[in-house]
């Protein structure tokens, strides 16, 4: 389960790699743009698109992905699951929150299935990095004048969205050596069939950038997350965007939670929102077995929801996701007891 926002198409084999080439650029990689030399310019090339991407290493690290499975909870190095427990909470879990977190048996893990995609209005968690793919705008520069698929579509102005701008520099560096894309999404170069799904992923990322641009564009009532950034928070057109709820398998070892990271551990989750602690440390290797997460009282960094002005740092919100807040506790320690067991059975 990848893009939590549900922005790209997931297409085997070249589909992860050019969403893993996107990654890497948005981290540590670089990608130039550059004006193209004479000779090119000839052939109608006007950008010359380079990256320190390692195509091998991202299929390698893809290749082992596929088969990874979820981490079993570590009885032997921490308290055993208590199977009463565990059973309550299967029937709070099933009631609660299996219509967004399928439940997937360890056997079916490498499975291919479909995610719940829940619309952002109504999940009430921090908006804004749905909101800032959909709507984020930067200066063209050097791509002013070129088609913004490269080789198709209308052309750049003096700006245009900002995903545009990224899926115009992923498909210039995929294009430019598209043999060295299939040979690291393990595809044999003469396989014509990973070849046509080079080009079907291409067309999918486009079709893909094109909703999003016309979603965006449409007349439209403006839809707000419920004080998603609090009551002083702006109104923002949430229409049509949705967070991704992925099956919860080894959820026990990923604190923190929701999309940003914003709460510390499984027991402030089933807080009410306006009671999750709005300050944690991070980076902390000790586990939390009961509360399940880190420990938080030490750590290299410290988590802020707030600014100093009180308000809510667009962004770091941990409000919203309001799901099993009502239960009482014993539910709640029930329900967190089968949490733990996701993936382990």
């Amino acid at each position: 389960v990848v893009q939590w926002n549900a922005s790209a198409p997931n297409i085997p084999v070249v589909g992860p790699l050019v969403r893993n080439v996107g990654e890497v650029v948005g981290v540590f990689g670089d990608l130039s743009f550059n004006e193209a030399p004479w000779w090119q310019k000839l052939l109608g090339i006007d950008v010359a698109y380079s990256s320190t991407v390692d195509y091998k290493g991202l299929g390698e690290i893809e290749s082992w992905i596929k088969v990874l499975k979820s981490p079993k909870w570590p009885d032997t190095i921490l308290p055993p699951i208590d199977n009463d427990k565990r059973l309550a909470g299967w029937t709070i879990f099933s009631r609660e929150c299996a219509e967004c977190h399928k439940i997937i048996d360890r056997a079916d893990e490498l499975n291919n299935y479909v995610s719940n995609k829940t619309p952002l209005a109504q999940v009430g968690t921090d908006p804004m990095m749905a909101y800032n793919a959909g709507n984020g705008t930067a200066k063209t520069l050097i791509l002013k004048g070129t088609k913004e698929n490269v080789v198709v579509g209308k052309h750049f102005g003096d700006t245009a969205g900002a995903t545009s701008i990224v899926v115009n520099g992923i498909l210039g560096v995929i294009l430019k050596r598209p043999e060295k894309a299939l040979a690291a999404g393990k595809a044999p170069e003469s396989d014509a069939d990973h070849k046509d799904q080079l080009g079907i992923y291409i067309k999918g990322l486009i079709d893909k950038k094109e909703d999003h641009e016309e979603e965006y564009t449409h007349p439209h009532d403006t839809i707000i997350a419920p004080n998603a950034l609090g009551p002083n928070g702006p109104d923002l057109n949430l229409d049509s965007l949705v967070y991704k709820g992925r099956p919860l398998n080894g959820i026990w070892a990923t604190a923190p939670y929701l999309h940003n990271g914003s709460v510390p551990n499984l027991w402030e989750l089933l807080k009410a929102p306006n009671d999750r602690v709005d300050t944690f440390r991070v980076g902390s290797r000790k586990f939390d077995p009961v509360n399940v997460g880190f420990v938080t009282d030490e750590g290299p960094t410290l988590f802020k929801v707030m600014k100093n002005d009180s308000t809510i740092m667009p962004g770091n919100s941990n409000l919203g996701h309001n799901y099993g807040t009502n239960l009482s506790d014993n539910d709640k320690w029930n329900l967190i007891e089968y949490i733990k067991s996701l993936g382990t059975y």
